[in-house]
């Protein structure tokens, strides 16, 4: 059957229109996330910019560098030494200025708040380090997001589609010496600095392969289409043999093992991000008779440190994100930690803000009551 368009340069969007069950409307009201905008980063906001997505966030912290120009469709040479970010936020819009390509030039390990990750529909997987990956697969777990990944190496890649709890996460993909050695980077005050980059060798060719699976399976997603849920999908580049795997959830998982996803619903505190911990507490105890603000369902607040060696103490009150100092003693010892994951009232910092001490923005706490916990975000900016 021949299907004639009608008026096909009034509407950029005809020919997708006719797949039977595809949803304009739905796509250009979606808000997406891709985190990471080298080679894969590349194709994949290419991609979505094509097909209308309403709002594309792309997050990374990284400049163009001349290797990028090989691998990387929308970079030129005259972007060298820019924000990643931002180049391809320019480039795709200008492929569909339809489209809302906000760049994020932040460190998605600590600067992503949990509340402007609900807002995300999707979120897209174009990393090339673990540690990174561990924390966005976290706040995936937590929101139930599915979270689609992608990988590269040599001309071989692969996707894997995360829809935590009910399926295996990222962390479950893990062997114990990885598990190991990433629990350990991020409970070291030198995770502040990002883990060592090995530099793997890798073609546009499978960069685009991989993203355009990413993508197409994100599409589905978004139109309540099957799609391989706990699964990696690759491609053995030289032999030309696609391949599938089945993952299983791990009893080894950090987060299998302790953590509970937030409830679907989350409540709005009439506080700003700047107001100091003892006054948002304050307004919890009114609203919700919260008797603490806590957090250890996210991150930890870092309230001392204590030399291992030769005992003496230095101040600090902050988030990992938030120290910039040596990670040893002057006798090189090693700093051990203070954690607090709460807040009652009586602690000496309650006059900081949760911004003072490095949460991100928009983000989601909870207060602690009778009844349990209610998370909430502030909703006074």
């Amino acid at each position: 059957m021949t299907v004639r368009l009608t008026n096909p340069d009034e509407d950029r969007y005809q020919r997708l229109r006719l797949i039977q069950w595809w949803d304009q409307v739905k796509l250009s009201s979606a808000s997406v996330l891709v985190v990471g905008a080298g080679a894969l980063g590349n194709e994949a906001v290419k991609n979505l910019a094509l097909l209308g997505l309403g709002n594309i966030f792309v997050a990374d912290f990284d400049r163009i560098e001349t290797s990028n120009l090989t691998r990387s469709a929308l970079f030129r040479q005259q972007d060298v030494g820019r924000w990643k970010a931002e180049i391809l936020a320019e480039r795709a819009t200008q492929l569909n200025p339809d489209c809302r390509v906000h760049p994020l030039v932040l460190d998605v390990r600590y600067n992503l708040g949990l509340a402007f990750l609900k807002r995300m529909n999707l979120i897209f997987g174009c990393l090339d380090n673990r540690e990174a990956r561990y924390y966005i697969n976290r706040n995936s777990f937590l929101l139930k997001k599915t979270f689609i990944d992608g990988g590269l190496d040599t001309l071989n890649g692969s996707v894997s589609v995360f829809q935590p709890p009910e399926t295996a996460c990222y962390e479950c993909t893990l062997g114990p010496a990885d598990r190991a050695e990433l629990q350990k980077r991020i409970s070291c005050l030198k995770s502040v600095d990002p883990e060592i980059k090995h530099h793997v060798p890798t073609a546009p060719t499978i960069a685009s392969i991989v993203g355009g699976l990413q993508v197409q399976i994100g599409i589905r997603a978004l139109h309540d289409l099957k799609i391989p849920s706990g699964k990696r999908i690759g491609l053995y580049g030289l032999s030309d043999v696609f391949f599938e795997i089945q993952f299983e959830t791990s009893n080894e998982c950090g987060l299998h093992a302790w953590a509970d996803p937030m409830p679907d619903s989350v409540h709005q505190l009439n506080a700003s991000p700047n107001n100091s911990l003892q006054r948002i507490l304050t307004l919890a105890r009114d609203k919700w008779n919260a008797t603490a603000l806590s957090w250890d369902f996210d991150r930890d607040l870092i309230t001392g440190l204590t030399c291992n060696g030769c005992g003496n103490p230095a101040e600090f009150v902050g988030t990992l994100s938030r120290y910039k100092d040596a990670p040893v003693c002057l006798c090189g010892g090693v700093w051990k930690q203070s954690i607090n994951t709460g807040f009652t009232g009586s602690e000496s910092w309650g006059t900081k803000s949760f911004l003072d001490l490095g949460f991100p923005p928009d983000h989601i706490y909870a207060a602690e009551t009778a009844a349990g916990k209610i998370f909430f975000e502030l909703d006074n900016n």
